[in-house]
Parts: structure tokens; C-alpha cells; sequence
């Protein structure tokens, strides 16, 4: 998604403008990635207590 968007954040902001969205890509993606984690972790735990 970030390459579809990444000629007019440039063309538009300049280099400073990028670096700005490529930071919030990767914080979005930290962010989902752990909730996901937390999530998944949260319901292995309730299986292995029910078995």
C-alpha cells in the first residue's frame, strides 16, 4: 500500500513527508501485529485450560 501512495506523498511533501509515512506504516503494523499476538496468545491459553 505505502508504494501506491509513496510518488505523491513525495511529490507533494518531499522526502521529509515519506520518512513520515513510512514511520507510521511500520508503528500501524507494530501495533496490529501485537494485537494480533495478544489476541491469538489470549484464546491458546483458554484452550489448554478447557483440554
Amino acid at each position: 500500500m505505502l508504494t501506491v501512495v509513496a510518488a505523491p506523498v513525495a511529490a507533494s511533501g518531499g522526502l521529509g513527508t515519506l520518512w513520515v509515512a513510512v514511520l507510521v506504516t511500520n508503528l500501524a503494523l507494530v501495533v496490529l501485529q501485537g494485537g494480533g499476538f495478544f489476541l491469538r496468545s489470549a484464546r491458546m491459553g483458554t484452550v489448554a485450560a478447557e483440554a
